[in-house]
């Protein structure tokens, strides 16, 4: 036993989902055009020192550091992780 479904309720729901998809494409295409806009050529690399965070492990700042994009630490351990 289904309910229904009128179609002034098909109809706003087909608005609410295309209106939905309208603002993520928007959204996609903006902050893509605000990466290239941003000028971001890859010339300066990031590192990070251990003793700035002495309650983190090594290893652990290592695999956050490489998935933030940072190039090395003060104790190298990126070339490990590579």
């Amino acid at each position: 036993m289904s309910t229904p479904i009128s179609r002034r309720a098909v109809i706003r729901r087909t608005a609410a989902t295309a209106a939905f998809f309208a603002a993520t494409s928007s959204l996609h295409s903006r902050l893509s055009a605000a990466n290239t806009a941003s000028g971001r050529k890859g010339r300066i690399n990031h590192s990070v020192c251990k003793w700035c965070y002495p309650k983190i492990s090594l290893d652990d700042l290592c695999v956050a550091g490489k998935q933030m994009g940072l190039k090395g630490t003060s104790e190298n351990c990126f070339s490990e992780l590579s």
